[in-house]
């Protein structure tokens, strides 16, 4: 059987390689002769450089010197093993390296300095195909396999996954725990609340097997704001840190609002350095309100720590959310590693 290669070149929003085959398109024979329909393209990425928890792709040949974007996707071409490369156009003269797989593309750092190009295929044929998740393409197969977010899973990233919900008290139970040691974790938390009252707790982090209190998120009358409690200074509840929106000292939720707050606890090894926790708050929405850092007075290793709806400081300050009306809830996944 006699076999004929067609090349199409097609100019879509990227460029194509003349006398590039790497995706097959169709098969089809007529008579004795078969005929392979292929194409290449490039996909452009722009500004991305792969992050060092990347997946470990390895440089084909040496760098490409005094580069264009149409001679980098020739040489991408040439050789058998490559299906993406790196233009460095802010180099003097511009570079290229070429690599002999896909980059995922949620271990991708933003880099105005480079792009990023990767051969056509079904990621780049429909961007939306994996929702609100990554789409990470297999040449190999000619399929793709979809990264989702946490909160959605699915071939296509289309189910949302319920987030459990907890009610918010002075007599609080154990949510979630992780063996921290000496590494970083975060916890993301979501929380609404009725009433306001002179003092309440939302969470509150504790560590070495429950032993010892970390520090809350709560509620203060005064200016009705969010703070971080540091029980690692202070046990007495005094050691607090506001919770602040950009361009603001503090903030104030309203009742009947939602707020969302990630944090990053990264732990101190330094007796003479304070561990440091960073948050992140989003209004319901989802839109980012501000960042900051609050130090805690700690170092070492934590041990276990636990994640509580609520803290006994409440009950022991003579609260009662029941009879108050406060009606906090918080809706979060635990704790995770960092």
């Amino acid at each position: 059987m006699y076999i004929r290669i067609i090349l199409i070149f097609l100019s879509l929003q990227q460029f194509t390689v003349y006398g590039a085959i790497k995706t097959s398109v169709s098969n089809t024979t007529v008579g004795s002769t078969q005929y392979i329909v292929k194409k290449t393209m490039f996909k452009k990425y722009p500004n991305l450089m792969p992050a060092s928890t990347a997946n470990n792709y390895q440089s084909i040949n040496q760098e490409i010197t005094n580069a264009t974007t149409k001679k980098c996707g020739t040489f991408c071409y040439q050789e058998n093993d490559c299906w993406s490369f790196l233009f460095f156009r802010s180099k003097t003269p511009p570079t290229c390296t070429l690599l002999d797989g896909p980059i995922d593309r949620t271990h991708m750092d933003q880099n105005t300095t480079v792009d990023y190009y990767e051969v056509w295929n079904q990621c780049s044929s429909n961007d939306s195909i994996c929702n609100l998740g990554v789409c990470v393409p297999n040449y190999v197969t000619d399929s793709y396999t979809c990264h989702c977010p946490s909160t959605y899973t699915g071939q296509h990233c289309q189910t949302l996954i319920s987030i459990p919900e907890y009610k918010c008290t002075e007599n609080p139970k154990v949510i979630g725990s992780y063996q921290a040691g000496t590494t970083s974790w975060k916890i993301e938390v979501k929380l609404t609340f009725k009433v306001i009252v002179s003092h309440g707790t939302f969470f509150e982090i504790q560590y070495n097997n429950q032993q010892h209190k970390l520090f809350a998120l709560q509620l203060r009358t005064t200016y009705k704001k969010l703070v971080i409690t540091d029980f690692a200074k202070n046990i007495d509840g005094t050691a607090r840190s506001n919770i602040q929106p950009t361009n603001s000292n503090r903030y104030s939720p309203a009742p009947d609002t939602f707020s969302t707050l990630l944090f990053t606890f990264v732990p101190s090894l330094d007796q003479e350095l304070k561990s440091s926790l960073h948050y992140e708050l989003k209004d319901g929405e989802g839109e980012t309100l501000g960042t900051g850092t609050i130090d805690i007075d700690i170092y070492g290793s934590l041990g276990e720590i636990t994640l509580h709806n609520g803290s006994d400081y409440d009950a022991k300050k003579g609260k009662n959310h029941e009879e108050s009306g406060f009606g906090a809830k918080i809706w979060t996944r635990g704790i995770k590693a960092a």
